[in-house]
């Protein structure tokens, strides 16, 4: 992911000689005609960006991508009539997955954020973001990188902190027994079921139940899970 500097310093690098100069031809789908309408007043003069086409109904993309072949890039609001943008990004990578996506909304939330992202666009920036911004991130996502704006980074970095957080505390949070611990610790000293059995006195079937308890409590699907979940938690 690049920053806004290092962004601005690559395109300088690669457009410094004006013959190499060639246009990204962008495309703005947005159902409100005054953004786009500003959109496309910021880079009417614009020497390396051209807004080419504007759509306002997500049903249309797909069509006007068949008849402008030329478009590299998509400007993708989220809030469209007919179809969103998250099943518009999946349509449009699915047909046309050299087209990039890059997602300018008002909506700076961590859940539209990530699923977007996991249908294939190669960034998100806010509509609040200023003009010099909007042109770095067209520039780095045209280049085939990755671009988010600050907001967006640190909205997904609390969501990851915050699951990261939760996860901790839902395992610490979790009640095992006084047995279940010394079967626990045995399983992490990797003796058999039937070698607890035998040491603590108790049946087989006791050992196996006390195991599938623990598995169920710390959400893992075997004995492996059990020694990861238990040694990263200090349970034992």
């Amino acid at each position: 992911m690049l920053t806004k500097m290092e962004s601005a310093n690559s395109y300088l690098h690669y457009y410094a000689d004006p013959m190499k100069i060639k246009k990204i031809q962008v495309m703005i789908v947005d159902d409100h005609k005054m953004f786009v309408e500003g959109v496309q007043a910021i880079f009417s003069g614009s020497k390396d960006i051209e807004i080419v086409k504007a759509i306002y109904d997500g049903k249309d993309v797909i069509e006007a991508l068949d008849k402008n072949k030329n478009i590299q890039l998509i400007l993708l609001d989220i809030n469209l009539p007919n179809i969103n943008g998250l099943e518009l990004t999946k349509l449009i990578k699915k047909k046309y997955p050299d087209v990039r996506i890059l997602v300018l909304s008002m909506y700076n939330n961590a859940e539209y954020i990530k699923e977007v992202l996991k249908e294939g666009a190669s960034g998100y920036i806010l509509k609040n973001t200023d003009h010099e911004e909007l042109a770095s991130a067209i520039h780095s996502v045209s280049q085939g990188q990755q671009y988010y704006s600050q907001p967006v980074t640190q909205t997904m970095m609390n969501s990851f902190a915050k699951k990261n957080s939760g996860s901790n505390m839902d395992i610490m949070q979790v009640k095992i027994s006084k047995r279940e611990k010394e079967i626990l610790g045995l399983i992490i000293k990797e003796h058999t079921a039937q070698e607890i059995a035998n040491m603590l006195f108790i049946s087989l079937h006791t050992v196996e139940t006390h195991r599938s308890n623990l598995m169920s409590k710390l959400g893992v699907r075997n004995s492996a899970g059990l020694v990861r979940v238990a040694l990263e938690n200090n349970l034992v």
